[in-house]
């Protein structure tokens, strides 16, 4: 019972809320859609979008919140107010048809006719200033496909119309070269007709790269070799100079494989079988590091200075030389020669070296002087610390050696023997 007497409460109350018959709050237009179409010949999608926006700018004002009957009853008044309106504000096209469709979105459709011919093409020529041809040829890579922005905005566009263009142009233009090539800025002139014509220029943003700074390294050849070399890898390293740090940064693999290239396609890296790594650190000052290794072979050239070693019967400068040839991977066959010039004396080697990991060796050599082999193993630590051990048959002596790489030439060695100890510095050439 109680359920019953509830459900008529509810009942009673819901039809008193309601409004009476006839009573009825009436329909307002609440927004607009607007489109905007040519009668003849093509609107730029840029272009039909920027006429939509002011069309719906002006009947907004005119329609929303207008009641739908009202706006159907004086529809005729308010398509004349559009019309009249919207044609003094175009250049290029009149006005000839508006037709409004009342509802809460009532939909208005505005039909234009160009006054005069319509671009059917264009073309884009792009000058890259201040750039050498090569970063000129990069950065129009970089734009390729920017023709199409200025399509969008001009195909079928009147003539006398481009006035239109220009905000949308320079708007999409920006937002192209903020995604393909946002380390310049451009700019436009257009030659407008039938056939339209754009210069597109585009100009250097700062910061830019002032100053090279080039090394060349092996560890496999004499560095004093790579000396050749040097001038042509510097003057291809220039065509930095100038350009957008960020450019720079954002193509690296491009300019490492410049670089790398004007080293290995030369004829001795080819016949040698070097292979260049570049490391390149784009900044207003830009280090650049080439690293040309050969896996084929391992020549290197020492110079040496002893200090405190006692018994050295003046023999503390003396020269070495090691030439090795890769018979596989791991394995090497290789020369060695000691040179003291205090009584021009020579020490010949043999030998044959196995490498077990990049940075770790044993190897045996036959002592040409002392008719004995020479026993050792050789590992590198970190890049700059060398542990070598070596044992001579002939003489029962064993030698420890512990070097570090002060700079890619210099290295001190500490040189540990049963009865003595004294200190190497080593020049790498």
């Amino acid at each position: 019972m109680q359920f019953k007497w509830l459900l008529m409460l509810l009942i009673a109350v819901s039809l008193l809320a309601a409004p009476a018959a006839g009573q009825a709050a009436p329909a307002m237009v609440e927004k607009t859609d607007v489109q905007v179409e040519a009668l003849s010949g093509h609107l730029p999608p840029l272009i039909q979008k920027r006429m939509q926006a002011s069309v719906q700018s002006l009947a907004d004002q005119l329609l929303t919140g207008q009641r739908i009957d009202r706006v159907a009853d004086g529809r005729s008044q308010y398509e004349d107010i559009i019309h009249d309106v919207f044609d003094k504000i175009l250049v290029g096209y009149s006005v000839a048809k508006v037709t409004i469709v009342p509802a809460e979105t009532s939909q208005l459709f505005v039909q234009l006719v160009p006054w005069a011919e319509t671009i059917q093409g264009v073309t884009v020529e792009i000058d890259v200033e201040g750039m050498p041809p090569e970063i000129a040829a990069l950065a129009k890579q970089d734009l390729a496909g920017v023709a199409v922005v200025f399509e969008q905005s001009l195909m079928g566009l009147p003539v006398d119309a481009t006035d239109w263009t220009n905000g949308v142009l320079k708007s999409s233009l920006q937002d192209f070269m903020d995604k393909q090539l946002p380390e310049f800025r451009a700019d436009f002139d257009m030659d407008t007709g039938r056939e339209t014509a754009v210069k597109l220029t585009v100009y250097p943003k700062g910061p830019v790269i002032r100053n090279i700074d080039l090394s060349m390294r092996s560890d496999t050849m004499p560095n004093i070799l790579l000396l050749n070399y040097r001038p042509q890898l510097q003057k291809r390293a220039d065509i930095m100079l100038g350009v957008p740090i960020a450019f720079v940064n954002r193509h690296q693999e491009y300019f490492r494989r410049i670089l790398k290239d004007s080293l290995d396609t030369t004829p001795d890296f080819k016949n040698f079988k070097m292979h260049t790594v570049i490391d390149l650190q784009p900044g207003a000052r830009t280090v650049i590091m080439s690293r040309s290794d050969t896996a084929k072979y391992r020549l290197r050239f020492e110079d040496r200075l002893d200090m405190g070693r006692s018994g050295d019967n003046g023999e503390s400068t003396s020269f070495s030389a090691y030439a090795g040839m890769m018979i596989s991977p791991k394995d090497a066959l290789f020369v060695q020669t000691e040179f003291y010039p205090q009584d021009v004396r020579f020490i010949w080697y043999g030998g044959y070296a196995r490498m077990f990991a990049e940075d770790a060796e044993v190897f045996v050599k036959y002592d040409t002087n002392t008719r004995d082999f020479v026993l050792g193993a050789g590992k590198t630590f970190d890049q700059r610390w060398h542990l070598r051990y070596e044992y001579a048959q002939a003489t029962s002596l064993g030698e420890i050696g512990v070097r570090y790489r002060l700079h890619d030439f210099v290295s001190l060695e500490y040189i540990l023997q049963k009865d003595d100890s004294w200190l190497r510095l080593i020049g790498n050439f």
